[in-house]
């Protein structure tokens, strides 16, 4: 009975060992073979066919590929679940950072629009009047787009419309302005083949030859001013706070301050102006107050800048240009413009606008080469 029980164990660990090479190759395989022996109960003995009273016993474990695919498949869905989660909860983030960023612009955006009627302002100012001479004569022009009855014309009277500005201001922010104002005015003009014209109003003794412009007291329009203006130049110097700088046609720094301080454009000229020195120049310039000790009152206002020789109704024609400076000194103070007591002096040097191929012509004020000067000094309360 040991003899066959010795012979059915060497029986199956040769056919084990048989069978080692192709286990071997099958570990890769998606499914290992397993080997099933019969034991007797009893005696203990083994045997490779099933029989009476012997139970089956498997010797190694069978591979289930459909199981160990379900294993690799719910590992990578939960692989890539997880990523999906990362990213959903990444864009979850910014999209509550993003809608943080908006809520904060939303009020400010808001405020914009809702105050859109804020960022413009509109003015007008016209100069009208009537006129009434009982004796006529000669005299000085009264202003510049008004022309005075010569001798002889006795009574005559008219009613007038000499200048009428409108002021176009556009703030798109607190500290940028940018202002147009354009100009309705008179114009006065005529031709003659062979004589100059005579415009007074009456006096037709200009040669049998002139005639009439389509200019004469016609209404035509013209820039004035037309300027971009940074406001807070100076927002971080408490002394100098309220300074700017401006660009384009611009009130140059001493004609409109004069008429501003005068009152009374609509009546006469101030006496540069006058003379030749137009209120709107075409450059560069930069203004604001000085105040001291942290002062809210002004003890200095200063204006100063470079322009072209030309204006706003003479186009530039020279290769130079000309400066002008204003500076006004409040001895007391100022809390508003002009107030109390007040010293201004005033400087312009430029040179004559004419083209330079005209430099060695001998007429005042024309050749480039010939430089003119202007000086005021004002004691105003």
């Amino acid at each position: 009975m040991k003899g066959k029980w010795k012979l059915a164990l060497a029986a199956v660990c040769w056919a084990l060992l048989s069978n080692a090479p192709r286990l071997q190759a099958q570990v890769g395989s998606t499914i290992t073979k397993s080997s099933t022996l019969w034991v007797d109960e009893r005696t203990g003995q083994l045997f490779i066919r099933p029989g009476r009273g012997r139970l089956p016993m498997t010797i190694g474990s069978p591979v289930d590929a459909a199981k160990i695919e379900r294993q690799i498949e719910d590992s990578t869905n939960a692989r890539v679940q997880a990523a999906i989660s990362q990213a959903q909860e990444q864009q979850r983030l910014k999209d509550e950072e993003l809608a943080k960023k908006v809520d904060a612009m939303e009020p400010a955006w808001h405020s914009y629009l809702t105050n859109w009627q804020d960022r413009f302002r509109i003015g007008t100012l016209f100069y009208g009047n009537y006129r009434f001479y009982s004796l006529t004569g000669f005299q000085p022009s009264e202003l510049d787009n008004l022309n005075n009855p010569g001798p002889g014309n006795q009574t005559f009277n008219s009613f007038d419309i000499s200048r009428v500005y409108t002021n176009l201001y556009f703030f798109p922010t607190n500290d940028w302005q940018f202002r147009f104002t354009p100009e309705v005015y008179k114009t006065v003009g005529c031709t003659s083949s062979s004589a100059p014209c005579n415009v007074n109003v009456g006096n037709t003794a200009a040669g049998s030859n002139s005639f009439g412009s389509n200019l004469d007291g016609n209404l035509s329009i013209r820039v004035k001013y037309a300027y971009v203006q940074y406001l807070d130049l100076w927002k971080n110097v408490s002394m100098l706070k309220g300074g700017s700088i401006l660009f384009g046609a611009v009130p140059n720094p001493f004609i409109p301050w004069q008429e501003d301080l005068y009152g009374y454009r609509f009546v006469n000229l101030g006496p540069w102006n006058y003379l030749g020195l137009s209120s709107s120049s075409i450059g560069i310039q930069t203004e604001g107050p000085v105040k001291l000790r942290g002062s809210e009152a002004t003890y200095l206002d200063y204006s100063f800048g470079a322009y072209n020789n030309g204006n706003f109704h003479q186009f530039e024609q020279s290769n130079t240009k000309q400066v002008m400076a204003r500076l006004t000194a409040y001895p007391f103070g100022a809390l508003w413009r002009f107030q109390g007591l007040g010293l201004t002096g005033f400087y312009n040097y430029g040179y004559g606008n004419t083209t330079p191929d005209n430099m060695k012509i001998s007429t005042p004020l024309k050749q480039t080469n010939a430089h003119f000067e202007r000086i005021a000094a004002l004691l105003h309360y």
